[in-house]
């Protein structure tokens, strides 16, 4: 499995905003936003656990049917949120995305594929994801891709 770091979403008027790195006790106190759970479980569930290990619960008040939902909603001032770093692309006017210091969630990213593929675009792509996950894979037993051992 690979996992990808989170951020911490405030919106721009938020109080903690300016700060270059937040760690989750600082956002204790705060109305979270999170992905909706049966949308997004293992989102939600390592967003959980992190702040848990951190030593609170996130008070949820609203969840979200998608992540540019969460986006806007904290840019609305509806509370706070942690998305994967990734998002920080959707280009959302009044928010702010700041690395989390100490103990962080990470959210896990997975990848479904026919196990008998050929197609070379698909191969290449799963070499590619391979290397970029520091995973065994295909480039070094004479091209064949793990998935056709």
């Amino acid at each position: 499995m690979f996992n990808e770091d989170m951020l911490i979403v405030l919106s721009a008027s938020h109080r903690l905003s300016g700060s270059a790195a937040l760690s989750l006790t600082d956002i204790a106190h705060e109305d979270f936003v999170l992905y909706a759970r049966h949308t997004g479980p293992g989102v939600f569930d390592a967003i959980v656990a992190a702040c848990q290990q951190a030593g609170f619960s996130p008070h949820v008040t609203q969840e979200a049917p998608q992540m540019s939902s969460t986006i806007n909603l904290v840019a609305a001032g509806l509370g706070v949120s942690i998305v994967p770093a990734a998002i920080r692309s959707f280009r959302a006017e009044g928010v702010r995305y700041i690395p989390i210091q100490g103990i962080a969630p990470h959210a896990p990213l997975s990848l479904a594929y026919r196990r008998f593929e050929h197609a070379p675009s698909i191969l290449r792509f799963l070499d590619a994801l391979r290397v970029a996950a520091n995973l065994p894979g295909r480039s070094s037993d004479s091209g064949k891709s793990a998935s056709h051992r």
